[in-house]
């Protein structure tokens, strides 16, 4: 029918702006990256992307989301195993944090592996967008949250959290850039990235499990 025709031409040209959108802004920058290449990329009119999402804000916001509910199914499986288990390990949480992003990363069609690199980028972007990203990502943080206090209950929360966001961003910049992931290895043989994916794992486990420091407000007095 003419009307699911034009449906079906609507969203196709909405899913070549957003891959489009997010291949220049993973390269250029979003600052940097104008709408006429975008829309030149995605061999879209001029006026495609007020269209379709309204501004350059609602495109970033758009592609963001695009890949937020990618990776909530995708860890869906992950955490609700590591529920069910009677011990949950920090691996567990590595395991749901790094094998989804892995997945884009190692993308052969490379329609995914944009993605890591605009997130990176956003990462350095304004306060606006800063706070766009994390309120996107905010439900699947929760879903971490009681896996974090069971896998480590002697932690403080809110060190907890400061492990956790650091290993996330650590892994997500790492997964980015592959080629300088593997770099420690170039003097001796090589990796490659389904290894370098598994050191990914077992650093952001060791992260999450290392020793916590004594608050400088509770230690001892120094002997004199």
């Amino acid at each position: 029918m003419p009307g699911d025709r034009t449906l079906r031409e609507r969203d196709d040209t909405s899913t070549r702006l957003l891959d489009a959108a997010e291949r220049i802004f993973a390269t250029r920058g979003i600052e940097a990256a104008s709408v006429r290449a975008i829309t030149d990329a995605a061999g879209a009119n001029v006026a495609a992307v007020r269209y379709h999402f309204g501004s350059k804000h609602d495109l970033v916001r758009a592609l963001v989301e695009r890949r937020v509910e990618e990776m909530a199914e995708c860890r869906r499986p992950l955490f609700d195993a590591a529920m069910r288990r009677d011990t949950v390990t920090s691996r567990d949480i590595a395991e749901a944090w790094v094998r989804p992003l892995a997945a884009m990363a190692l993308d052969g069609r490379g329609t995914r592996r944009a993605y890591l690199s605009f997130i990176v980028v956003i990462q350095g972007a304004s306060p606006e967008l800063r706070a766009m990203t994390t309120a996107a990502f905010q439900p699947q943080h929760k879903q971490f949250a009681p896996l974090l206090e069971r896998a480590l209950p002697d932690i403080p929360e809110a060190v907890r959290w400061f492990r956790f966001a650091l290993a996330a961003e650590s892994t997500v910049r790492a997964l980015a850039n592959l080629d300088r992931a593997r770099a420690p290895w170039t003097a001796h043989g090589g990796i490659d990235d389904a290894d370098v994916v598994e050191h990914l794992v077992d650093a952001m486990a060791g992260l999450l499990d290392s020793p916590c420091s004594t608050p400088r407000a509770n230690r001892a007095p120094s002997a004199r």
